[in-house]
This record gives C-alpha cells, structure tokens and sequence, in this order.
C-alpha cells in the first residue's frame, strides 16, 4: 500500500512541495489559456498559469518546476519562483491540487467576492450584465 502524502494548508506549499492535479479537477485548453472545473466551480487560467497547472503532474517540486520554466523561457528563477508558489497556493486553495487543505467554503467564497471586485471591475472580458441581443 502507497504512503498518502501529507496533507498542508495552502500556505504550508513551499519550493519543496510536489503538486498534482486533483483528480477531480477537469482540464479544458483555449487558446492557451485554461478552464478548470472541480466541485461545480470555473477557474480560468492565463497561459502562464496554465503552463504551471500543466506542470502540476506530481512529479516535481516546486523549486524543479521554476527551474524548467525558468530555463526554458528565460524569465529569472526569483521571479518564476514567486510566481509558481503563488500559483500553487491559490490552486489550493481552490480545491484544486491533491494534499492540499482547500479553504473552508466560506472563507473562499470571500476572497473570490474580494478578488473579483478588484480583479475583474477594470477588465472589458468580463461584463456586468450581458448584452442585450
């Protein structure tokens, strides 16, 4: 029998960390960006949060994962580091990365209220009430 790995709080996700998808996650690929759906929830992902959800396949760490990016589309390790971590806390956060403790159901249902004011009210993809046809 396989020893289940331990689980973490998304913050607990370091550069050691090994990510995999959840199993229950399902992957869409537009355009090189991604649709995530896991538990009856959307999460879309630009392309470089796509590239690391790619990634996540439970047999890199965190740090080898930045490294690979890092070397292959020359951005400087700190920087995809930061990036990669950020990424991975909020996936699980999300629910969406096995081994990880998503946040409880209303914690998350805030930040996404708090995130989606500041994040999506400038954005012209996203639309307050849809056009009238």
């Amino acid at each position: 029998m396989t020893a289940q790995p331990p689980v973490v709080s998304p913050e607990g996700i370091d550069e050691g960390f090994v990510a995999r998808r959840a199993q229950t996650a399902h992957t869409v690929e537009v355009d090189g960006e991604a649709v995530l759906l896991n538990d009856g929830r959307l999460h879309l992902l630009n392309a470089t949060g796509a590239l690391v959800w790619a990634c996540f396949d439970g047999d890199g760490t965190i740090a080898e994962i930045a490294a690979d990016i890092s070397d292959g589309l020359g951005v400087p390790y700190d920087t995809v580091v930061a990036d990669t971590l950020a990424v991975a806390r909020e996936l699980g956060t999300e629910g969406l990365l096995e081994a990880v403790a998503p946040a409880e159901t209303e914690q998350a249902d805030e930040v996404v209220a708090d995130t989606a004011e500041s994040k999506w009210a400038s954005d012209p993809r996203f639309l307050d009430e849809p056009p009238n046809t």
